[in-house]
């Protein structure tokens, strides 16, 4: 029976301070929430420095940058209640029930703010990125094109030669030709650290061509900028591998 009183009167005891001190308990989550922020700038820099180095925000970071995010969204809403209700005249003044619910929206989010301060610190925001060396595509078959197969898988051993160029008419096969070339040689390219596909046909602009070079990298699509900055990350990212 004590037990049940004693329980009683914490809950009574806690409604009446939320009814009592509603501006108090804004005015410490405000504070705390300055702080939260103040972190989350600081967490948002260094992830933006690891995109541009090429490197990959790590899943955790950006789990606890959207908490932070919809937790500031929160407040901004009950901030705003809160000024309303100091604004209404007093024939209209806020009753028992409005100040207890502020006043335990901002007691929790109080408690989860402090969560997330917590949480963070990080030893490092983001990862290098790891690609899949090889990734088999779609091909037709061809005929009378070993010839140009061989030579092509000449060339491929040949350190000396970087790029290697191959015309004709449309659809004469050159796709095909390289698709086949593809998956039959390049996936025993083992010298290759990675290697990137792609059908780069008439009307495929710059903007795409950089997004499925950076999607097969396996870099994120948020926040990668203009095409001169994707560029730029592009290559530091490929620059990091011997070959490819």
């Amino acid at each position: 029976m004590i037990s049940i009183i004693r329980s009683f009167l914490r809950c009574l005891i806690r409604a009446c301070r939320y009814i009592i001190l509603c501006k108090e308990f804004l005015d410490s989550l405000a504070v705390e929430i300055y702080e939260l922020k103040s972190k989350r700038e600081d967490v948002e820099r260094d992830v933006v420095k690891a995109r541009r180095g090429g490197k990959q925000p790590r899943s955790q970071v950006m789990w606890w940058l959207d908490r932070v995010e919809s937790l500031e969204s929160k407040f901004a809403k009950i901030s705003t209640e809160f000024e309303r209700r100091l604004m209404l005249p007093g024939n209209l003044a806020p009753n028992v029930w409005s100040s207890y619910r502020l006043s335990s929206s901002a007691d929790e989010m109080i408690a989860e703010v402090r969560y997330l301060k917590s949480k963070g610190s990080f030893d490092r925001v983001a990862d290098e990125v790891f690609p899949d060396r090889f990734e088999e595509v779609p091909s037709s078959p061809t005929v009378g094109m070993d010839l140009v197969l061989e030579q092509l898988r000449r060339v491929l051993e040949d350190d000396a030669e970087g790029v290697v160029g191959i015309y004709g008419m449309g659809g004469v096969g050159k796709t095909a030709l390289l698709s086949r070339f593809h998956n039959e040689f390049l996936a025993d390219a083992t010298h290759l650290d990675v290697v990137i596909f792609i059908d780069a046909c008439r009307g495929l602009g710059v903007d795409r061509i950089q997004m499925m070079i950076g999607d097969r990298l396996g870099l994120s699509r948020k926040n990668r900028g203009s095409q001169e900055e994707k560029a730029a990350t592009l290559f530091r990212v490929l620059n990091k591998m011997s070959s490819y």
